[in-house]
């Protein structure tokens, strides 16, 4: 559950509902954060019932050829969807 206030890590992969970013520089230039690395995002803003959320966010992220790329004061503000999870028995 989000929290209006927290900062969450950054952190490679997507795993166990952790939030992850990468930066695309072109079609082809992928930069993804790796262990080495870092982020946070911070929830500045949360309306359940519109289904939007806001904040910040930073991270430090590399290429495949190990070029470097720092985003700073990054600003988001989007709608979302509520995931609904079925288990098949």
């Amino acid at each position: 559950m989000l929290e209006v206030g927290k900062t969450y890590d950054l952190v490679p992969g997507n795993t166990d509902g952790s939030a992850t970013a990468d930066y695309m520089a072109g079609k082809e230039d992928k930069y993804t954060i790796i262990s080495s690395l870092r982020g946070e995002l911070t929830i500045t803003n949360l309306d359940e019932q519109e289904k939007t959320v806001g904040g910040t966010f930073w991270y430090d992220a590399v290429n495949a050829e190990g070029s470097k790329v720092e985003i700073r004061e990054g600003r988001f503000n989007v709608s979302y969807l509520e995931r609904i999870w079925f288990n098949r028995w």
